[in-house]
């Protein structure tokens, strides 16, 4: 819980955030170019990440370490047509197994209970197959220990102060986007890529302020 100092911060924080982002995002004159932009939050949160690496406090996270990865992940637009075209430029046998893969767990989370666990689409065995490409909600999650995440616990002991500011540059990025009229909502992951995948013009549309998914 914070206090109202605290609180008063975090408000700030966003507003720089939301600020510089718009700055950037506004310059865009094709839908790539505002794509782009999510470089820039995942060079950000990673940053944040790293920067916590020296701390007494250490993240129990390792390659092959997926206990999280069978969690519900949820992807802003901007981030779905970004991961979208790193699926596009694997090969063309490669992009069709992740489809069905993709549609699989589309079907499972859809008429499954809410808080079921399923791998992801994009483990590779133990491992992330677009680590490079991964939301910013994989690049902030962390936990102290691994044997919480092993036995499922409800809460896991995490750096709350990592979290925290991760969580300003995620929300203060949406917002500048949100306020260009370039949706940047919260979309489960494997939902919102698919329709990027199944839709042709899927970036111009979004360009033109229209959800991935309504």
């Amino acid at each position: 819980m914070l206090n109202p100092e605290e609180e008063l911060q975090v408000r700030d924080a966003l507003a720089k955030v939301e600020a510089a982002a718009s700055r950037v995002v506004r310059r865009a004159t094709e839908a790539w170019q505002a794509i782009a932009f999510v470089n820039s939050l995942h060079t950000s949160v990673d940053a944040v990440v790293n920067a916590h690496t020296s701390d007494e406090l250490q993240p129990e996270c390792r390659p092959g370490c997926c206990f999280c990865c069978s969690a519900k992940v949820e992807v802003s637009d901007p981030e779905a047509l970004h991961i979208a075209a790193a699926v596009r430029s694997l090969p063309e046998g490669r992009v069709k197994s992740l489809i069905e893969s993709l549609r699989l767990q589309r079907e499972r989370r859809q008429s499954g209970p809410a808080n079921e666990r399923i791998r992801c689409a994009f483990l590779d065995g133990d491992l992330c197959s677009i680590y490079k490409y991964r939301p910013a909600v994989c690049r902030k999650a962390h936990s102290l220990s691994a044997a919480a995440c092993a036995t499922n616990q409800p809460t896991l002991p995490q750096i709350l102060n990592l979290s925290l500011q991760c969580e300003v540059i995620i929300s203060g990025t949406s917002r500048a986007y949100e306020g260009l009229n370039l949706p940047a909502g919260k979309h489960e992951l494997s939902a919102a890529v698919l329709a990027v995948l199944e839709t042709s013009c899927a970036a111009e549309q979004w360009y033109e302020g229209r959800k991935l998914l309504e």
